[in-house]
């Protein structure tokens, strides 16, 4: 599309002045730089406090992050795209006399991940066993989940009542009060104020504009032939950025992106599409 070339054009420009990490090309770890204090803006979701955040103000008690949407467009939107909303599967073989425990395991690990049943919550008490270790590791969640227990969160914070709140709820509520009677004492508790608490606050905001994919899976011209192009991609990219070369060598890339197997691979997602 020509506003990716527009976009590129903006990077190469940023990088050109400093704005863009010189190194970012070849820095295998380039959340290094957040927490040694040498970053100033930081593109991560809503649970970014919880990773090199943390480590940042760890090393710097002053530092100071505020989550924001960004970058706007001109009608003042963040335009995000949505991800595959399925990436695991449980599946039983043909004739399994129980595929009913199946279902049954996953509601246990849900309600104890939750903290929503007592009983599951405790079934590995003082065995040293995570929840991550538990049979079937299968979060099963509406799309807006994290955002819904945030409402219910900021609606107890602002009450001073957690009374109605659930465990797990509860919890992320004594660590928004935690930091807030000792700011940045507790990682732990910062870490959860700024997600659970103002992280995951602007996911509410009517600027965020989701266009939603249809299609997510991969045609055959595809399994032959994505990583040819998303390497052409990657290094045709990085180069313009980089400066190596100029931003029009994007029409070029473009020409030769359709004929390696692009037109064939989107014709082949349109008719997948159109199939639904």
């Amino acid at each position: 599309m020509p506003e990716m070339k527009t976009a590129l054009a903006k990077l190469r420009e940023m990088y050109a002045s400093g704005l863009i990490d010189k190194e970012f090309a070849v820095r295998k770890d380039p959340k290094e730089l957040i927490a040694a204090g040498k970053v100033g803006i930081d593109f991560s979701p809503w649970w970014e406090p919880y990773a090199s955040l943390s480590d940042s103000v760890k090393n710097d008690p002053k530092a100071e992050w505020i989550p924001l949407l960004a970058p706007l467009d001109a009608q003042g939107k963040f335009n995000m795209y949505d991800q595959d909303p399925v990436t695991q599967f449980l599946v039983v073989r043909k004739g399994y006399e129980h595929p009913e425990a199946v279902a049954k395991v996953l509601n246990v690990g849900t309600e104890g991940i939750r903290k929503l049943d007592p009983g599951s919550k405790d079934i590995y008490k003082g065995l040293n066993i995570s929840w991550v270790q538990w049979p079937f590791r299968l979060a099963l969640n509406e799309e807006d989940t994290a955002y819904k227990t945030h409402l219910e969160l900021e609606k107890a914070w602002e009450a001073k009542d957690p009374s109605k709140l659930n465990d797990e709820q509860k919890m992320w509520y004594e660590s928004v009060k935690k930091n807030d009677e000792n700011p940045k004492k507790d990682m732990a508790a910062w870490a959860d104020s700024m997600a659970r608490l103002y992280g995951l606050h602007v996911l509410g905001s009517d600027n965020i504009n989701i266009v939603r994919n249809a299609f997510f899976g991969k045609t055959k011209t595809m399994e032959l032939k994505w990583s040819t192009l998303q390497k052409l991609e990657q290094e045709t990219f990085l180069k313009i950025i980089l400066g190596e070369e100029p931003v029009d060598k994007f029409d070029s890339f473009v020409t030769e992106w359709k004929k390696v197997g692009g037109d064939q691979i989107t014709d082949e997602v349109k008719k997948e599409a159109n199939r639904k």
